[in-house]
C-alpha cells in the first residue's frame, strides 16, 4: 500500500512540474498582426502572425515541440505574415502552436523536442514518419505525414526525401 501510495505521489508531482515547465503555447484569431504581443522577458509569451485555416490570420505562441503547446494543440511550421515587431521575419518559417483541428483533411508535419525514431520513446502518431534535418545548427526531428502533392500538405510543401514523399516545412519546396 505504502509502494501504491508513493508511486500516486510521484505522478501528482510529474504531471504537476510537466504543467508548470510548458504546455502553455496556442493561438488567438485576430484582424491585424498588429495585435500579435512581443514580451521579450517571457519567450512563451510573444506572438508570431502566421495565416491559419480559411486564411485566417493568427498569433501564435513560438514552441519547440508539441509539449510546449496547450492540450489539443501542435508545434506546426507556418510562415510569418509580417509580425510587426520583426519586419525583418516577413516570409521566415515560424514554429508556432496552432489548434490540432487545423489539420482537417490537411497532411500533418510538427516539430519534435527528441528523437522520435522508432525505439526512442518519442515516437511520431500513428500513420506519421519521422524525419530528421541536420541542415541548420540545430538538429530537428519532425514528424510528418505521406503525400503526394504540395495541395495535400498543410505547408504545400510535399518534399521527396529520396525514402517518400512527406509533407515538410516549407523552406524545403523554396
Amino acid at each position: 500500500m505504502k509502494t501504491l501510495g508513493k508511486l500516486l505521489g510521484g505522478v501528482v508531482v510529474l504531471a504537476l512540474a510537466l504543467g508548470a515547465l510548458g504546455c502553455e503555447g496556442g493561438a488567438r484569431t485576430v484582424d491585424s498582426c498588429d495585435d500579435c504581443i512581443q514580451d521579450t522577458n517571457e519567450w512563451h509569451r510573444t506572438e508570431y502572425c502566421v495565416y491559419g485555416d480559411y486564411s485566417q490570420l493568427y498569433c501564435a505562441n513560438p514552441c519547440y515541440s508539441d509539449l510546449d503547446c496547450e492540450p489539443l494543440y501542435d508545434c506546426v511550421p507556418l510562415t510569418d505574415q509580417g509580425t510587426w515587431y520583426d519586419p525583418s521575419g516577413t516570409g521566415d518559417t515560424r514554429w508556432v502552436c496552432m489548434p490540432h483541428s487545423f489539420y482537417v483533411d490537411d497532411g500533418r508535419v510538427w516539430r519534435w523536442a527528441d528523437d522520435c525514431s522508432t525505439g526512442m520513446g518519442h515516437e511520431c502518431a500513428a500513420g506519421m514518419t519521422c524525419l530528421y534535418d541536420d541542415s541548420g545548427l540545430d538538429d530537428i526531428f519532425f514528424c510528418s505525414d505521406p503525400c503526394t502533392y504540395d495541395e495535400d500538405c498543410l505547408t504545400d510543401c510535399c518534399y521527396d526525401t529520396g525514402t517518400g514523399d512527406y509533407c515538410a516545412p516549407y523552406r524545403y519546396c523554396d
